[in-house]
């Protein structure tokens, strides 16, 4: 299961810059407003959405493909 703890830190450094700038923008949210920035942090938000994404999949596939591995060899060693 250590691969499945890697995949956990490596996803949460993926997402961290699309949530330092969701909690940003939720705390600022008064302020964003009153000075019509809201277009800017939509895009912004919009654009680490899409940047991160794939790298996101790519971690997805490999915890898929490294579970079964974890689980197969131990249990044809054991035989």
């Amino acid at each position: 299961m250590a691969s499945s703890r890697e995949l956990v830190r490596i996803v949460s450094i993926q997402k961290s810059p699309i949530i330092h700038l969701f909690g940003e923008s939720i705390a600022g949210a008064a302020t964003i407003r009153g000075f019509g920035q809201e277009k800017r942090f939509m895009k912004r938000n919009l654009y680490l959405l899409d940047y991160f994404q794939p790298l996101f999949l790519l971690s997805a596939w490999y915890y898929l493909s490294a579970f079964p591995m974890e689980v197969l060899i131990p249990v044809s060693i054991s035989f």
